[in-house]
């Protein structure tokens, strides 16, 4: 691969929409009442390498993009999704003297002063940077790596998908401009490894206190702004724990991951917005190592609260108090134009999983709930989605699609519960 990424808006914006037609992935279609895109498996599957080879060649967001399309069911077949899944942890490596310009210029010193051993292939290679095997003090670590120019090349796919929001919303409750501001300020972020380095480490401590959940340990000594590194975990990744481990503990895992979300966001006001497969590790046991902590948001407690409130009423079917409830959350700018009895019955299906002490994650369920909260919801175009439901649509669309995977089954209403009644004390970064 050239260390050279691809721009404009044609070569990367209109080639991405081009070939994700072609595959099948069309939620624009269904989102304004059409029917997805119909082709041949074999068809649909080729179209899906050509994409994948793409996306890897461009990085970026619109490689974010194909990522998310790898793990959300029902917009694909099952082969195309399975090529697709290459995304989430493989794509054309950068050449390894970038890599080493890279790091010599974030340290102001050669590599094999900073390192006594580097492995020239990446063990992974992701949207925003590739990671590397390396020995430091005698640890193996793994090193992340920024891919050179990625941060203008995020900002012109920022650029091009804010004029997209802006005409996609246009009639809708929300704005464009708004969701397109927030999706700018939580990208360029993930772009800056010295701010993801003081996540890790809110994390590392946040996740000692969930069973079964740790990340590794960072090593603050050679990470900066391009550049972060990490101890080395031996686990499985998500298709090896799928197709090795035993169902206890895949559904111990996919209780882990639930937990690590939730209590977090609930107590502390924290979420880690990219829950996709490929930042997960795992034992045979089920144990998680949660990776990549780029994309965090912080809310506060006035906006955790309301939440609250609204999710106890929901789960104690108090009908009655909905209304004000959505409105503090802010979901309701006319209520005059809102139905509010389709919307109460779309929720209650999307908190099937807090509502009885077993439940299992399916991908009908993941369907289902694309259905009833957005294809075929009245309410979309008067529904407003605050600027910070944006990265939280993450949790339906993105954690839920995840433990849809692994069929997660378990109690997962009494982890729910005592998040929602837990003491909301935002964290300070």
């Amino acid at each position: 691969m050239s260390s050279k990424l691809p721009s404009g808006f044609t070569g990367r914006t209109l080639t991405t929409l081009k070939l994700a037609a072609k595959v099948g992935v069309g939620y624009a279609r269904r989102s304004i009442g059409g029917a997805p895109a119909q082709q041949g498996e074999n068809a649909q599957t080729e179209a899906a390498e050509v994409l994948v080879e793409q996306l890897g060649r461009m990085k970026g967001l619109m490689m974010k993009f194909g990522q998310m399309a790898s793990y959300l069911p029902g917009n694909v077949g099952s082969k195309a999704q399975g090529v697709l899944a290459q995304l989430q942890a493989s794509s054309p490596p950068l050449p390894f003297d970038a890599v080493v310009a890279v790091i010599e210029a974030e340290f102001s010193k050669p590599l094999d002063q900073l390192f006594e051993s580097f492995g020239r292939d990446p063990i992974a290679a992701a949207s925003i940077g590739q990671v590397h095997h390396a020995v430091f003090r005698g640890e193996e670590v793994a090193v992340k790596i920024q891919y050179p120019g990625i941060l203008d090349v995020m900002k012109q796919d920022l650029r091009n998908v804010g004029l997209m929001a802006k005409i996609g919303m246009a009639g809708a409750a929300s704005s464009g401009t708004e969701l397109a501001e927030e999706l700018r300020e939580r990208i360029l972020e993930e772009c800056d490894y010295r701010i993801e380095a003081r996540n890790h480490l809110a994390f590392r401590e946040l996740l000692s206190a969930i069973p079964n959940a740790s990340t590794p340990r960072l090593v603050t000594e050679r990470s900066g702004t391009t550049v972060i590194t990490s101890e080395f975990v031996k686990r499985l990744n998500f298709a090896a724990f799928l197709a090795q481990a035993d169902r206890v503990a895949q559904n111990v895992a996919g209780v882990a991951i639930f937990n690590a979300c939730f209590f977090n966001l609930f107590h502390r006001g924290i979420f880690n917005g990219d829950p996709h497969p490929g930042n997960y590790l795992f034992d045979q046991e089920g144990n998680v190592t949660f990776l990549d902590f780029g994309s965090v948001r912080t809310f506060d407690a006035t906006f955790i609260d309301n939440w609250k409130r609204l999710a106890t009423i929901i789960v104690n079917d108090d009908r009655a108090e909905y209304k004000d409830a959505m409105a503090d959350v802010g979901f309701v700018p006319n209520p005059k134009k809102f139905d509010y009895d389709y919307q109460w019955g779309a929720v209650r299906h999307l908190y099937l999983p807090f509502l009885s002490r077993e439940f299992t994650f399916t991908p009908k369920f993941i369907e289902e709930t694309y259905d009833n909260l957005l294809f075929k919801n009245p309410n979309k175009l008067t529904l407003t989605l605050p600027r910070e439901w944006l990265l939280l649509n993450r949790l339906q669309w993105g954690l839920f699609a995840v433990l849809a995977q692994m069929r997660a089954s378990g109690n997962f209403r009494d982890p729910w519960m005592a998040a929602i009644k837990s003491k909301t004390d935002p964290i300070q970064l």
